[in-house]
This record gives C-alpha cells, sequence and structure tokens, in this order.
C-alpha cells in the first residue's frame, strides 16, 4: 500500500543546493517517487547559532515504506552524503550545523510516538514532526505543496498553521 510522506530537506554546510538535489535523488530511488518539490529556503539556524544559513525545501513521496523504515532510510541517506554521528538526530534538544537533515513531517494520517530502544537501537520516531507548527522554515516550504493538507493533531490545514505560526524569522525563497 503506498503513502504519502511529507519530508523537509536542510543543509548549512558545503554546497547547500548540490547536497538538498543529491538528497531528493536518493529520495527518489530508495524511498519512493518524489511528487512535488517546493522552492528552495534561506532561513536562520533555528535552535543555535551558526555563521552558515540553511537552506531547505520540502518534498511529497509516494512511498511503500512503513514509517520505522522511512526513518532508517532517510537516516542512511544522510549518512551517505556526509552526516557524522554526532549529528544525527537523537531525540534531544541539541542543533549543530550539518550537511543534510532529514525530517519526517507527516506520513497520511498517522500519529506515532515512539521513544527510542536501547535494546534494539531503534531511533525515536515522532509523526507528526512535534515541531513544525512552530518552524516558518518549515511551514512555508510545506504550504507550496500542500497548503490545503491537514495536520493530523491539530485539524487544521498547513496554510492556517503557518498563519498562526509564532516564528517571526526571515525566510526567503531561492527558486
Amino acid at each position: 500500500m503506498t503513502a504519502t510522506a511529507y519530508l523537509l530537506l536542510g543543509s548549512n554546510m558545503g554546497n547547500k543546493i548540490r547536497l538538498l538535489q543529491e538528497a531528493s535523488a536518493l529520495i527518489d530511488r530508495l524511498v519512493g517517487k518524489v511528487v512535488r518539490y517546493s522552492s528552495f529556503y534561506e532561513s536562520e539556524p533555528w535552535g543555535f547559532e551558526a555563521e552558515e544559513r540553511f537552506m531547505n525545501q520540502a518534498l511529497a513521496v509516494n512511498t511503500f515504506l512503513p514509517p520505522e523504515k522511512l526513518l532508517q532510510t532517510t537516516q542512511e541517506i544522510e549518512r551517505s552524503l556526509g552526516r557524522t554521528g554526532k549529528q544525527l538526530s537523537t531525540g534531544s534538544a541539541r542543533y549543530s550545523s550539518r550537511p543534510i537533515d532529514i525530517d519526517i513531517l507527516l506520513y497520511n494520517e498517522l500519529v506515532i510516538e515512539q521513544r527510542a530502544d536501547a535494546e534494539t537501537k531503534a531511533p525515536a520516531l515522532t509523526i507528526p514532526h512535534p515541531l513544525m507548527h512552530e518552524r516558518l522554515f518549515t511551514l512555508l516550504p510545506l504550504a507550496e505543496i500542500a497548503a490545503d493538507l491537514v495536520h493530523p493533531v491539530f485539524g487544521k490545514t498547513i496554510a492556517a498553521l503557518l498563519d498562526e505560526c509564532p516564528d517571526k524569522s526571515a525566510v526567503l525563497i531561492q527558486s
């Protein structure tokens, strides 16, 4: 059965647009058909200080992968594009510069909250992304490709969440 997953790509190291394009190509090959791409958006780092701004892009992907395998595959793509262990998401509030970041924003209408499992080494998985409604750099590209999509927890469209977003940082469209 096919699901639609919405992903957010981000990079603030190296050739950011090239890294986003390479990540998109790998997602298309390993995760499923990318059916929509947002423009590229440039933003300040969120949650930490860094000299380099981020480039972000949202994707809609038709995938046969279940959510846990989707997370595992996106983390493998991150590693293949130069993200190191200390930069990988651990579920903590620690943020740092990184060549690539792939966040699962939504997966159909699913709501999942799994803690990391030390025994099986399964990472934490929370869908919808728990902070997406607070981040302008997430909502702007997502609204470009899925403005009418309804958030399964808040019961509001992405466009409505964008209108209500408390984040007022500068986000610039690049293409």
